[in-house]
Order: C-alpha cells, then structure tokens, then sequence
C-alpha cells in the first residue's frame, strides 16, 4: 500500500510494550518469540558455566532464573493460551534445557524428572499461577496473602496432573 511517497507494508503482528499482538490475540508471536530469545540466552549461559565441575546448583538455577523472566513476561495476559498443548511444550522445551543445565543431567533425561531434581515448577502452571493471582489482586481491594494464594494454586494444579496421569496409568 502507498500513501503519498511512504509504502506501508502489512505485518502479521505488532509489537506493543514488549509483547508481540497478533489479529486474533492467539499470542503465538509471543511465545515463539519469547522461546527463541529465551533459548539463545540458554546456549549463552550454558557457555558460562562447565557442565561438570562447574558452578553450584545454586548459582546455576539463579542464572536460569533469567531465561524464565522472559519466557513469562506478560504471562498474566496470555496464559490462558497455554491450555493449547503446542504453546506450552515450546515453553517447557526451553526450560527443560535449562534444567538440564542447572542439574548437569544428560539430555537423556525427561522434562519432568529434571524439574524435580532441579526444583523448578512447570512453565506453564507458573504462567497460569501469574494469571490467577493477577486476576485475584484485581478483583479484590484487600490486601491478600499472595504467596499462599499461589501455593494453593500449584498444588491444586500438580493433584490435578498426577491424577490424570495415574488414570491414564490404570
């Protein structure tokens, strides 16, 4: 399209305020873009730090604890496109890898057997935690305790999880 002497080009999605908005308001821009950036910052820390020998647990989760920050930014918006399987397994390939880094396990290893050694809740319950508190704290004018809030929120999540699994198991 032309307007004068300046060409406007159409873009599948628009950028506002760091989130990545596309027409249907799907946010699948976001959390590729979100992955994709979050995945480069991985493979950069990784190089940091030696697989084996290396830092401690510790300090290697705090330097994960990065890639998290952008993987859920904007998360109280958008979590409810998560129940879309394909969006939250790109978002748990990348923080499977980062555990994979935090508890120096071979890549062998499976998504959830590597946040449980590396004590690190699922991406996508974090997400969805972000979301419920979020909509909690604006429908309620009193203060809350949020952390117990939240706490309920993920135990009620895994109860939920382990209970399918364990009906799909039988």
């Amino acid at each position: 399209m032309r307007v004068e002497d300046t060409v406007l080009t159409t873009k599948t999605s628009v950028n506002y305020l760091g989130m990545r908005l596309d027409p249907k308001l799907t946010f699948a821009r976001q959390i590729e873009y979100a992955t994709q950036k979050a995945a480069k910052i991985t493979t950069q820390l990784s190089r940091l730090m030696a697989n084996v020998g290396g830092p401690l647990q510790s300090k290697r989760k705090l330097l994960m604890e990065a890639c998290n920050g952008i993987l859920l930014y904007g998360s109280e918006v958008w979590a409810e496109t998560l129940k879309t399987k394909c969006r939250a397994k790109m978002l748990l390939t990348v923080q499977r890898t980062s555990a994979l880094r935090v508890t120096s396990a071979y890549r062998t290893v499976s998504a959830a057997a590597v946040l449980v050694i590396a004590g690190m809740k699922p991406i996508d319950l974090q997400a969805l935690e972000r979301m419920e508190v979020f909509s909690i704290k604006e429908n309620n004018p009193q203060p809350l305790d949020f952390f117990s809030l939240s706490f309920r929120f993920i135990i009620e999540s895994v109860h939920m999880t382990f209970t399918i699994s364990i009906k799909i198991l039988t």
